[in-house]
């Protein structure tokens, strides 16, 4: 899972656009939140969700939780983004292709990624891909 930091919520809704030629190739689902605000956090307080709005990374939270916001400074809307496939060299290939025909988008901020201590499964996709040639994770 990747999250995209945009300073205007518009510019994070055109940053959806460029991802579909970008991997319209590959045998993968791609999803990104049509109305982006937060991220998300595997695990909830409530034992019927799997998964639920990562306080840290909500914009819109900024304010109210003060020094404990991991938000950057300028940033209105973080996108999360996901990727499905077949297979690890698929998925790969997909969020490497996704970030070469988005990272030129005016009003992007940042792009980052985790896998959260292995909740979202064993694999773990380096957004460099020079980095990714070199992990031991499979």
């Amino acid at each position: 899972k990747a999250q995209a930091y945009y300073a205007a919520q518009e510019s994070a809704a055109i940053g959806i656009d460029p991802f579909s030629p970008a991997t319209s190739q590959l045998p993968i689902i791609f999803a990104a939140e049509a109305e982006p605000a937060s991220a998300s956090k595997a695990g909830s307080k409530y034992p019927f969700l799997f998964a639920s709005t990562y306080e840290d990374f909500c914009p819109t939270l900024r304010t109210k939780l003060g020094v404990q916001s991991k938000v950057p400074d300028g940033v209105t809307s973080i996108m999360e983004i996901i990727i499905n496939g077949q297979d690890l060299e698929t998925v790969t290939k997909a969020t490497h292709n996704a970030l070469d025909a988005t990272c030129h988008l005016d009003g992007l901020e940042l792009i980052t990624a985790g896998n959260y201590g292995g909740r979202l499964g064993k694999s773990f996709i380096h957004l460099r891909p020079d980095l990714q040639a070199s992990s031991n994770v499979a």
